[in-house]
């Protein structure tokens, strides 16, 4: 397949990568065809750099310290959008990895160590596009449609009180729940994780999140496994997306409310 070269000159390009030989090599390989690379040594910092800066493109390595790029790819869809294209590179070989690095945002993956021709090739087709729509199914929805305030206004027979004291309750302990259940993951204790998750289970449902349904039920029994592991960060970080995504659209009602 043929790529158009020239549209590489002069874009400004985040290589994500913490192995400095990986960094020099892919950074000779760009600058030969005239592409402004800025480098980042772990998803946090990358995310900052992307906060601060434009670019026109990234590329993501998904195994880093301090943050990986899975995650770091989701914090970026969440606060800073679906536009920039973000290329994933992994010397992983598990089954399944294309379809995680997608749902963390992702819009496509190299594996390393990957052929100049290769990178040159996906590298055009993306800057080429205009990304329009999310890559995330669930963030393809909107938010007000992922919850459901009717069962709580049902149960309490539309007493405003209540309900806003369950809004209040449910944007105050959500994000410790969800903390909670990301330090209980990392340090490898999945008793407390299945515990821990158990625990907002009727809290989400009273807000009728059926969309995250099954992530929990999985959460709530998953078992110890370092590829369980891999699994169970990931269902939390789209959890935790839609969460806080479900928190900023509920303190939008209470500002229209108050306003």
């Amino acid at each position: 397949m043929a790529a158009n070269k020239t549209i590489l000159r002069n874009k400004k390009v985040l290589l994500v990568e913490d192995n400095e030989m990986n960094r020099l090599l892919a950074t000779t390989v760009l600058e030969h065809y005239g592409v402004k690379v800025d480098e980042a040594f772990n998803g946090a910092i990358a995310v900052q750099k992307i906060k601060e800066n434009k670019y026109d493109l990234v590329l993501m390595d998904v195994e880093m310290p301090v943050m990986d790029g899975l995650e770091a790819t989701c914090l970026i869809r969440k606060e800073i959008g679906m536009a920039l294209p973000i290329i994933a590179l992994t010397a992983s070989v598990t089954t399944g990895i294309g379809k995680k690095c997608e749902e963390s945002g992702m819009n496509d993956f190299l594996s390393k160590p990957f052929k100049e021709k290769e990178l040159v090739i996906v590298m055009t087709q993306w800057l080429s596009k205009k990304i329009k729509k999310p890559i995330m199914n669930k963030s393809e929805k909107p938010v007000s449609s992922v919850y459901s305030l009717d069962a709580l206004k049902e149960l309490s027979q539309d007493n405003d009180t209540f309900l806003n004291k369950m809004i209040g309750l449910f944007i105050q302990t959500m994000p410790a729940a969800i903390l909670e259940m990301e330090e209980a993951c990392q340090r490898d204790d999945f008793k407390s994780l299945n515990k821990a998750t158990h625990k907002i289970k009727s809290v989400l449902a009273s807000f009728n999140m059926v969309s995250v349904e099954e992530h929990v039920i999985e959460l709530e029994h998953i078992e110890p496994g370092d590829s369980n592991k891999t699994r169970a960060k990931l269902l939390i970080d789209n959890l935790k997306d839609t969460v806080f995504a479900v928190i900023n659209d509920l303190k939008r009602t209470e500002l229209k409310k108050t306003a």
